[in-house]
């Protein structure tokens, strides 16, 4: 019995698994491309980080993250690597933010104010600058918030917490809408006066630890506030080129418009022309097709005229004249011609 064909297919299978598992752990590391520079970062608080999440800056992935352990003052100390081309300054904020709605977290780099110098590698950004404003922002646990709501939410139908969680949404984006109203829709929804206020005590109970922890995070919000100002501003000034730009359009539209209505007339005689010898063609098509036929027996007869050289020899050894059906029919007068002097024909032409 041999057992090469077994072992080549074994081999075969051993190398495939191989490739395959080195593509998966590959595509699971996210490997940085290029040279890396180490750097860490402390936080008061790292929920929801893990080793493998990305490293952004302007929302451009250049890095990822290390290890997440606790240090001696209970922080949160966070190991990363970043791209060397990519500058880590000495005043350069870390902050922690969410990624996708799964609470996947990701560690966002922006550049603080003033001058500063490039951080070496291994360098760390400290919890707080040398001015005591934190240079560091923490996670922010957001599915606290959420929970908050869940009483509510246990005494209520789909189609009631699908509005509901519409509402929130609107009134944590702030689109006129505001949590009160929230609250006073929630109340409206439940069945009896006793359910209601039992429903709104433990939702103030739940939500009471959110708000202290806000409370807590003033400066943040403060930050959100600004780079909110920014965007609008930005929005604002690319408004006036968007204006400016439809100008520019509106009035390219009218030269064309203009030019045009210029060679409309124009336009409609080269149709009108085209259209005419169009239809003169498809009138004549009966006589179109005649005359191909006819031609090549013309051409073949003078070719047979001409075959002597510089002197034209020609015998007429059948007659048969027609226009088309209008004088004679094909093969009248060759009929008339054997009738008359019969079907006598010189040498040449037998």
């Amino acid at each position: 019995m041999s057992y090469r064909k077994p072992l080549i297919g074994f081999s075969l299978f051993a190398l495939v698994s191989v490739l395959v598992t080195w593509v998966v752990w590959s595509t699971l590391q996210r490997t940085i491309p290029g040279d890396t520079d180490n750097y860490s970062a402390t936080f008061s608080d790292a929920y929801g980080l893990h080793p493998g999440d990305d490293v952004r800056m302007a929302g451009v992935r250049v890095g990822r993250v290390q290890t997440v352990a606790l240090d001696k003052d209970h922080n949160a100390r966070v190991t990363f690597k970043v791209q060397r081309n990519q500058a880590v300054f000495t005043n350069t904020r870390a902050m922690i933010r969410y990624q996708n709605l799964i609470g996947q977290r990701y560690v966002a780099l922006a550049l603080g104010k003033g001058e500063a110098n490039r951080l070496p590698d291994n360098g760390a950004i400290p919890l707080r600058a040398a001015d005591g404003a934190f240079q560091t922002e923490p996670s922010f646990d957001v599915s606290a918030l959420l929970g908050g709501f869940e009483p509510l939410f246990s005494a209520l139908k789909p189609d009631q917490i699908n509005s509901l969680s519409n509402t929130l949404i609107l009134a944590l984006q702030g689109d006129n809408v505001s949590l009160s109203t929230f609250i006073s829709q929630a109340a409206a929804v439940a069945g009896e006066f006793q359910q209601r206020d039992q429903i709104l005590g433990d939702v103030i109970t739940n939500l009471s630890s959110v708000v202290n922890g806000l409370a807590a995070r003033g400066g943040e919000l403060d930050t959100l506030v600004t780079r909110t100002t920014d965007l609008v501003t930005g929005l604002h000034d690319q408004g006036q080129l968007l204006l400016h730009s439809t100008e520019q359009v509106a009035s390219a539209a009218g030269s064309v418009a203009s030019m045009l209505g210029q060679v409309q007339s124009q336009l409609r005689d080269a149709q009108n022309s085209s259209t005419a010898a169009f239809n003169l063609l498809i009138a004549n098509g009966p006589r179109l097709d005649q005359a191909a036929l006819d031609l090549p027996m013309l051409l073949l007869g003078l070719s047979h005229l001409t075959e002597n050289g510089a002197y034209a020899n020609a015998y007429a050894c059948e007659l048969d004249i027609s226009l088309y059906g209008a004088l004679l029919p094909r093969g009248v007068l060759p009929n008339i011609m054997n009738l008359l002097i019969g079907d006598h024909h010189s040498e040449v032409c037998r």
